[in-house]
């Protein structure tokens, strides 16, 4: 049901970059309050409406849902087949990291800008590489990653990054896999979370960097 019920992400307040030219243009939003939000997602005025067919991915993708209508069942029917797609990607049997041919330039464009931006600032730049427990399990079965074009580009720009992801798997063992370190919506709990803070500490202790005395940090798991 969720499938048919879930658009309101559709107008959500995010950046949109838009390539004009080879060049990528940040789009402002639409306002900047919360009463301007409740008034668009009531009554999106037909200017974003008309911004989001053209520009959006994921309001693009909703508009070509099959409506729910009655019968029900046939509805339900004409959903399986994006459900099959999403749990694929939820266990990582499809690449949910680029979802289009757009999506990995405008990455590496994020990535870069982002990368510029803390050089600016007299900041070091580091980026987090996030698998969730399920796409760890499928990593481990089948030793193939859909974020590695992503690794390889980070390591070629110089970007200093952190692999949660081989961290994690170096360092857990479990006969179960890593569902243990998820919940059901294929996000970290309490437990992932710790390893993702310890890849970070780990990181930083080996750079150097780290501000926490050594003594004060434990890898262990208790």
């Amino acid at each position: 049901m969720t499938y048919y019920f879930e658009s309101g992400w559709s107008y959500a307040f995010k950046p949109i970059f838009i390539r004009n030219n080879r060049r990528y243009e940040l789009k402002e939003l639409p306002c900047t309050t919360s009463e301007c939000l409740v008034r668009i997602l009531r009554e999106p005025p037909d200017e974003l409406v008309q911004f989001l067919e053209v520009w959006d991915y994921w309001y693009q993708k909703y508009q070509k849902k099959p409506t729910l209508r009655f019968p029900y069942t046939v509805s339900f029917i004409q959903a399986i087949p994006e459900w099959i797609i999403r749990k694929g990607e939820l266990y990582g049997f499809y690449d949910y990291f680029f979802m289009n041919e757009h999506a990995f330039e405008l990455t590496k464009y994020l990535i870069k800008r982002f990368s510029d931006g803390c050089k600016r600032l007299g900041a070091k730049p580091l980026v987090l590489i996030l698998n969730g427990p399920y796409q760890l399990n499928h990593i481990r079965d089948t030793g193939k990653r859909w974020d590695r074009p992503l690794l390889m580009f980070l390591a070629d720009s110089n970007v200093p990054f952190v692999d949660s992801t081989q961290f994690i798997m170096d360092k857990y063992i479990s006969k179960n896999g890593f569902d243990s370190l998820g919940k059901p919506q294929g996000h970290f709990n309490a437990d992932g979370n710790r390893l993702i803070a310890e890849a970070l500490v780990a990181y930083f202790v080996n750079q150097n960097e780290s501000m926490v005395p050594q003594k004060n940090i434990s890898m262990d798991r208790p």
